[in-house]
């Protein structure tokens, strides 16, 4: 690996560093492929780290909030929207080809790229062989960046329901024609972190010419691993008796993909069945309230440190996931990878990474009531389960990625 990696330039293009689940999966394979030799580099639009290899691409508070908020603007044409989580356009062209060419890459690494910081014609000018890791469906779909199951994206959208909109000529089908126009013969390797999230690619009428390897996101085992529980509540100024029931995720609370809503009804269901009697709520990313679905709440904050989140985990009894529609996050490999069982409903990429009744539990989609049998067996069954992410090591990860930019390299005409 060192030979290649000493040769190649790797420039990442993401709209975060770590402020969110893409931009931490594309800091901690950057970091990764640093320790392996690669010259690897990060361009974003929003910094949060003190490394020298991460570049921002705007200067000023101004530059980096101004292209969400202009690139959102056509949306403004639809007063019925409802936006399950979240759009972006990339209608508007920016400077971002100009400060790639300045690092002058070997490759291009694409990450998180929406919200106005990569517009859709800026591709093609990029002129560098490109990865993309699909974090979600943005895109290959309208705009939405996940499609709540309607499956437009396969035929081109239209007609959006997220829109509101009944006109087959709408913002969504206009941004998939222009996506088609504009990638249709790009240089372009695409990497999933699930098979769900391959699969849809390859369904869709935007990228479904493009290669795509199934690559999960990588962790570094080191740093989120088992510790004994009593110790890692200790540590939280958690109590060291009964249930602790931990969930968490970037807006936690409020964005209506992770299911919050699901989850309350899963734990009311519980308690009224007896199971909770011992039982504490622990939340993080989100202002958590003092009590939430009758039980005592322990809120945490928004947690960046990954020690203080690995510790987190550690002393929690079990992990929930209640998202209506996922990839590959974050949380859930967290969890396993710090030996603590995970319940979810198995969608998108959930049944990659959680082996039922034996890692965890998969209740049946959006029934908040097969949620709150998956708690109450695992709580039931939580010593004989063996929850693990040895297989998403980062070093794994950074092995198969090294695979594909040697492959891309080789293809390159000298």
């Amino acid at each position: 690996m060192a030979a290649l990696a000493t040769l190649m330039r790797i420039l990442h293009l993401s709209f975060s560093d770590t402020y969110d689940g893409a931009g931490r999966a594309a800091y901690r394979l950057h970091t990764g492929l640093c320790s392996h030799g690669y010259d690897s580099h990060m361009l974003v639009q929003h910094r949060h780290l003190n490394d020298p290899r991460v570049h921002a691409a705007p200067r000023g508070r101004l530059q980096r909030y101004l292209p969400t908020y202009l690139d959102h603007l056509p949306l403004l044409a639809y007063p019925q929207r409802r936006i399950f989580a979240g759009w972006s356009v990339g209608w508007r062209m920016n400077h971002i080809p100009r400060l790639v060419a300045a690092h002058n890459p070997d490759s291009i690494h694409l990450h998180w790229v929406g919200n106005g910081y990569l517009p859709i014609r800026a591709l093609a000018a990029l002129g560098r062989p490109l990865v993309w890791t699909l974090h979600d469906m943005g895109p290959f779909t309208g705009g939405c960046h996940y499609d709540a199951g309607c499956g437009r994206y396969a035929q081109g959208c239209g007609a959006c329901p997220q829109l509101g909109s009944r006109h087959p000529h709408d913002l969504s089908a206009w941004s998939v024609q222009q996506k088609r126009a504009a990638w249709a013969d790009l240089p372009l390797t695409l990497v999933a972190p699930s098979q769900w999230m391959a699969a849809c690619a390859r369904r869709s009428s935007v990228l479904a010419q493009y290669r795509c390897e199934v690559i999960p996101n990588g962790l570094d085992l080191r740093r989120f691993c088992p510790q004994p529980k009593a110790q890692a509540r200790a540590a939280l100024g958690l109590p060291l008796e009964g249930d602790l029931l931990l969930f968490g995720a970037n807006n936690s609370l409020a964005d209506p993909r992770k299911g919050a809503v699901l989850l309350e009804a899963a734990l009311h269901h519980a308690g009224a069945a007896g199971h909770l009697d011992h039982a504490a709520a622990v939340i993080f990313g989100a202002e958590a309230p003092a009590r939430f679905a009758g039980l005592s709440t322990y809120a945490m904050g928004y947690i960046n440190d990954e020690e203080r989140l690995a510790t987190l985990y550690a002393a929690a009894d079990l992990f929930i996931a209640p998202s209506v529609q996922d990839n590959f996050p974050n949380t859930v490999l967290e969890a396993l990878a710090c030996g603590t069982p995970v319940v979810a409903f198995a969608v998108g990429g959930l049944p990659d990474m959680i082996q039922h009744q034996q890692s965890g539990y998969l209740a049946q989609p959006g029934n908040p009531s097969d949620l709150a049998n998956g708690i109450a067996w695992l709580l039931a069954h939580r010593e004989h389960l063996a929850p693990t992410a040895r297989t998403c090591d980062l070093a794994a990860t950074i092995h198969q990625h090294d695979k594909l930019y040697q492959n891309l390299s080789e293809s390159v005409p000298q």
